[in-house]
């Protein structure tokens, strides 16, 4: 009995102490398991981190900040400033002056693609100044490739090479080399034109025309002063084409009388050139 009695509380203290070692084991478990969750984790966050972190949004904020705010874009605003102020790039400057300054005329010669309708030419010659009108509305092919030449200083030098009293007076062809070498070669021209005869302009006493060789079409620079009304030189038939007149002698017309009534002699081809040669010093535009 007394046996008994002693078993029933050692084995109650040994059940109690099973007891709390089962419970401290329990425990351990979970905190183990606790502990295990917990080391992964930062893993699992540090692997998020990069795509959803707030600390990664100041970049793409300084991003746009940089490309957006023109504070900041200093490679940008000098390419700017040309743009809205071109008064102060000295490199733009040169190429707008050479653009604009050979489109106008000089003050002193006609623009040849603006000629007004009757243009006028001074002609000074060692005997007198002969003022010339032309006529751009009825002969206007005849008027520019005038004034073309004479623009470009070509009769500078010239010499009236044909002179005959009861006919016309002949210029602009020749220099006065020919009274050295009669057979010296006149100056070279430009292209033919177009035979202006048709225009209605009679060649009458005081008008300037167009010479030419046989072939209608083939004056250039060569031209004649009728001293007489040589209405047999007008456009007739394709045939008999005629001379165009191109404007008239509005003064100097005793200056024409002077040189058509100049002696003349035969030297080579040139059966009327004038003894004493008669120089066309320059012909020059007159601006009104």
């Amino acid at each position: 009995m007394i046996r008994a009695l002693f078993i029933v509380p050692v084995a109650l203290l040994i059940l109690i102490f099973a007891v709390a070692c089962s419970s401290e084991l329990v425990e351990e478990t979970k905190s183990g398991k606790a502990e295990t969750d917990q080391s992964t984790e930062p893993a699992k966050e540090a692997a998020k981190e990069p795509a959803t972190a707030p600390d990664s949004e100041p970049a793409k904020d300084e991003a746009k900040k940089t490309a957006t705010t023109p504070e900041s874009n200093t490679a940008a605003e000098p390419a700017k400033e040309p743009a809205a102020d071109p008064k102060s790039d000295p490199a733009t400057e040169p190429a707008k002056s050479p653009a604009v300054e050979p489109a106008a005329a000089p003050q002193n010669e006609f623009d040849l693609d603006n000629l007004p309708d009757h243009p006028k030419v001074l002609m000074k010659t060692t005997l007198g100044d002969i003022l010339i009108e032309l006529d751009n509305v009825k002969a206007p092919i005849s008027t520019r490739n005038f004034i073309d030449y004479v623009q470009s200083g070509f009769y500078d030098g010239t010499i009236f090479h044909r002179v005959m009293d009861s006919f016309m007076i002949q210029g602009g062809g020749y220099t006065e080399s020919v009274y050295q070498n009669s057979r010296a070669s006149k100056k070279t021209t430009g292209k033919t034109i177009q035979n202006e005869a048709k225009n209605g302009l009679s060649n009458l006493r005081g008008t300037i025309s167009m010479a030419r060789t046989r072939a209608p079409h083939s004056a250039s620079c060569q031209f004649f002063i009728n001293v007489v009304d040589n209405q047999n030189l007008n456009y007739r038939s394709e045939s008999s084409y005629g001379y165009a007149v191109f404007g008239k002698v509005i003064e100097g017309l005793d200056v024409v009388d002077k040189i058509r009534f100049t002696p003349v002699k035969s030297a080579g081809p040139h059966q009327t050139l004038p003894v004493t040669k008669i120089k066309i010093e320059s012909v020059t535009s007159v601006m009104e």
